[in-house]
C-alpha cells in the first residue's frame, strides 16, 4: 500500500495519500517509509509541528538515512532555518553522494548565503552525475566567475568539460577558469613548456591539443589573452608550414576544427605574415582540386586549416559539397558546415528579401552603414539564455533601434513572449544575420516579428508607436545623437519606457588614447589594417615602456575579434558622456531616468556597500560619485532606462 500512497503524493492528492498512510499505520505497521511520507504530507498541508513528530519517529529508526535527512532539511526550510537545512542535506549527501536533489539544494542554499565557492562545488558534483539540465549547466557557467581556484580540482575540470560539450549553454563566463585549468592540469605540462619556449612540436603536442577539454575550450571560448592569441597564431603557422612540407594533418583534425571555429568567431583577427600568405594560396588550390575531383573526405583537415585563416565560402565549389559534408556522420563537421557554410548561404539569400523602411542618406549614417556591412556586429555561435522568471506577459509593441545581428532581440524576445517586435538597422548584412538567427531560435506567429533597413533619424516618418524601445550603443555613433534621441522620444508612447546606452567619458580615457595612436601611426579602416594594429599592440604588450593604454586595451574582450575591435577603436564616429551631461540631455528632451541597468553583480554589490540607503541605487548622483571612485565601472557603457517626464 505504501507505493499507492506515494503515487497519490506524487500526484499532489494529499488527502488520499494521507488516508492510505493512516490505513497502513492502523494495521500496526510503522515503517520508516510510511512515517516519513506522512510527515511530508503534513509539511505540504502546513501542519509543520505535527509532521515533525512523525519524522522524529522515522529518524529514531534510521538517523543517518538520506531520505530522512532530506525530509528534515525541508522542515528546516519551512521553519526558515537555512543552516539547519544545510546540515541535514550534508548528512544526506554523506550517505548518498549521488543524490542530485541533495546536491541541487546544497548548491542553491549556498548561493542564497553568497558562499560561491561551496555553491560551485555542489553544482559541479550535480553536473558530473547528470549533465542533461540546460538551466543548471547555464547557472553553473554563469556563477563560476565568482569561484576562486586555490588548487587544481578534477571535479571542476570534469564539470567544465561537460558544459563545453553542451552546445545549448553559453560558456563565455568560464574563460578565466578554463585558462587556469590549462595552466594547472598535469597533462598540459608539455603544452605549457612549449608555450614558455615558444617552440611547438606538433607530434608531441597532439594528445594535448586534441583532448576534449582543450579542444572544446578553443572551439567555444573566445580567446582573450595576449599569451593565448600569440600561441594560437604560432600554432596555426606551424600547421600551415607542416602542410607546405607535405605532412599529413589527419591526426590533428579535431584541434584544427576547434581552431577554425575560434577563427570564425573572431572573424580571422589573427595576423598572418607574408610566408603564410603564399602557403594559404597553395592550400586553397589543393582543397579546390580535391573538391573538383570528389576527394572531399581527404580534404577535411585541410579545409579546417584554411578556415583558420579565411572563410571557407571563398573556396571554389564548396557550396556543391554541403550534402557530402553532412553525410559523413561527423558531429564536428556537421557543426562546421552549418555555421561556416550553410548559414552564410542562407544569409546571402535573406539579404535579398530585407524590406527597406526608410531611406539612408545622412552622411555619417552611410559611413556607419558601410562599416557594419563589412563587419556585422557582433556574431557568435552560443545561445542566448534568459532567466524565465523575468518573463513579462503584457502584449507590448517593442522596437530595437540599431538591432545589429539580433542578439538583443533573441534575448529579450524570450522575456516578452506575447509582444510584437520590430528590429531596424543600417546594415543589411547585420539584419540578414539577425533574421537567420531569430528564425532558428523562435517560431514567431505571423506578424509578431519583423526586421527592416532604416535610419533612426527617419523612424518618425513611419506610423508605428512603441511601448518599449531598446537603443543601446547606437546613438553615440550618430553625427548628432540628440537628433536621434528626439526621434525615438517622438515614437515612444506616453506610458512607454526606453532603454539607452552611451559611452562613458571617464571609462574610455584609454580608448581615446588608442584612437589617437591609430591616427598618429596611419592605420586605415581595412581588415588588414586592423589585423596589423592588433598584431603591433600584442607585440608591444610584451615589451617594457609601452604606451599606458595598451595594458587596458588587451584586457577588453572586444579587442579579440575583428568587428568588435573595429567598433572599439576604429569606429568612424564616437561621442562620450558624463552622467551630468546625460541628465542634461534627457532634461532637454523632457525625459527622466528611472534606473541604471547593472549587468555585473559585483558592481551592484559594491555600490550598495557604498550607498546602503534603500533608494540609493535609483539616484544618478550616487552613480556619479561611484564612478569617480571606480572610473571603470561603466567601461562597457552607461546602460539605463528612461520615460517621458511625469
Amino acid at each position: 500500500m505504501i507505493s499507492k500512497a506515494e503515487e497519490y503524493y506524487n500526484q499532489e492528492n494529499y488527502r488520499e495519500a494521507e488516508n492510505t498512510c493512516l490505513q497502513i499505520m492502523g494495521s500496526g505497521e510503522n515503517s520508516i517509509d510510511v512515517l516519513r511520507l506522512q510527515s511530508l504530507i503534513m509539511l505540504k498541508t502546513n501542519r509543520v509541528q505535527q509532521g515533525l513528530e512523525f519524522l522524529k519517529l522515522a529518524l529514531e529508526q534510521d538517523p543517518n538515512g538520506a531520505a530522512n535527512n532530506i525530509a528534515l532539511a525541508h522542515y528546516s526550510l519551512a521553519l526558515e532555518n537555512i543552516p539547519a537545512a544545510i546540515n541535514s542535506f550534508l548528512k544526506a549527501h554523506q550517505t548518498d553522494p549521488r543524490n542530485t536533489e541533495t546536491l541541487m539544494y546544497l548548491a542553491d542554499l549556498h548561493v542564497v548565503l553568497k558562499d560561491w565557492n561551496k555553491a560551485v562545488v555542489f553544482y559541479a558534483l550535480h553536473i558530473n552525475i547528470d549533465a542533461s539540465n540546460v538551466l543548471l549547466n547555464q547557472l553553473y557557467a554563469n556563477i563560476l566567475e565568482r569561484f576562486e581556484f586555490k588548487q587544481y580540482s578534477d571535479v571542476q575540470r570534469q564539470a567544465m568539460e561537460n558544459i563545453l560539450l553542451d552546445r545549448r549553454v553559453n560558456p563565455r563566463k568560464m574563460y578565466s577558469h578554463w585558462i587556469y585549468m590549462v595552466a594547472n592540469l598535469p597533462e598540459y605540462k608539455v603544452f605549457n613548456e612549449a608555450v614558455e619556449k615558444q617552440s611547438f612540436d606538433l607530434d608531441v603536442l597532439q594528445p594535448c591539443l586534441n583532448a576534449t577539454f582543450f579542444s572544446k575550450g578553443i572551439e567555444r571560448l573566445r580567446q582573450k589573452t595576449p599569451a593565448m592569441e600569440v600561441t594560437l597564431t604560432k600554432l596555426r603557422k606551424e600547421f600551415l608550414g607542416q602542410f607546405n612540407k607535405g605532412h599529413d594533418l589527419s591526426d590533428h583534425k579535431n584541434f584544427l576544427f576547434s581552431l577554425s571555429m575560434q577563427s570564425w568567431v573572431n572573424e580571422y583577427a589573427f595576423y598572418a605574415d607574408e610566408d603564410e600568405g603564399e602557403w594559404i594560396t597553395i592550400l586553397k588550390e589543393k582543397i579546390e582540386g580535391k573538391v573538383k575531383s570528389g576527394e572531399i573526405e581527404t580534404a577535411i583537415p585541410l579545409l579546417y586549416l584554411y578556415s583558420c585563416y579565411d572563410t571557407p565560402m571563398n573556396i571554389g565549389g564548396i557550396e556543391s559539397c554541403i550534402e557530402a559534408l553532412r553525410n559523413m556522420q561527423d558531429c564536428n563537421l556537421t557543426h562546421f558546415t552549418k555555421i561556416q557554410i550553410q548559414d552564410a548561404l542562407d544569409e546571402k539569400e535573406i539579404k535579398k528579401t530585407i524590406p527597406i523602411f526608410t531611406d539612408i542618406d545622412d552622411e555619417i549614417s552611410m559611413s556607419v552603414q558601410s562599416m557594419y556591412e563589412e563587419s556585422p556586429y557582433p556574431r557568435g555561435t552560443d545561445p542566448v539564455v534568459v532567466d524565465e522568471r523575468k518573463t513579462d506577459d503584457n502584449p507590448y509593441n517593442i522596437l530595437f533601434a540599431g538591432c545589429g545581428t539580433g542578439f538583443q532581440v533573441v534575448g529579450f524576445a524570450q522575456q516578452y513572449p506575447n509582444s510584437k517586435f520590430t528590429g531596424v538597422d543600417l546594415s543589411a548584412s547585420s539584419l540578414a544575420y539577425a533574421i537567420r538567427q531569430t528564425s532558428q531560435s523562435f517560431d514567431f506567429e505571423e506578424g509578431q516579428m519583423r526586421y527592416g533597413q532604416a535610419d533612426i533619424l527617419k523612424l518618425d516618418q513611419l506610423p508605428d508607436r512603441y511601448d518599449r524601445i531598446f537603443c543601446t550603443g547606437v546613438l553615440h555613433h550618430m553625427d548628432e545623437p540628440e537628433k536621434g534621441l528626439a526621434v525615438l522620444k517622438n515614437i515612444l508612447k506616453d506610458n512607454g519606457e526606453m532603454r539607452l546606452a552611451f559611452y562613458s567619458e571617464v571609462a574610455r580615457k584609454e580608448i581615446v588614447q588608442a584612437r589617437d595612436y591609430i591616427a598618429e601611426h596611419g592605420y586605415g579602416q581595412s581588415n588588414n589594417d586592423i589585423r596589423k594594429f592588433r598584431h603591433d599592440i600584442l607585440n608591444l604588450a610584451f615589451q617594457d615602456n609601452h604606451p599606458d593604454f595598451i595594458n587596458f586595451l588587451v584586457k577588453i574582450p572586444d579587442f579579440y575579434t575583428l568587428s568588435e575591435c573595429r567598433d572599439l577603436v576604429f569606429h568612424v564616429q564616437e561621442h562620450r558622456y558624463t552622467i551630468p551631461q546625460l541628465l542634461d540631455m534627457l532634461d532637454r528632451h523632457d525625459l527622466e531616468l528611472t534606473s541604471f541597468n547593472i549587468k555585473q553583480a559585483s558592481i551592484k554589490e559594491k555600490f550598495l556597500k557604498e550607498f546602503p540607503d534603500e533608494d540609493a541605487i535609483l539616484n544618478p548622483v550616487n552613480w556619479q560619485k561611484y564612478e569617480q571612485k571606480y572610473p571603470y565601472a561603466f567601461v562597457e557603457m552607461y546602460d539605463f532606462n528612461v520615460r517621458h517626464k511625469r
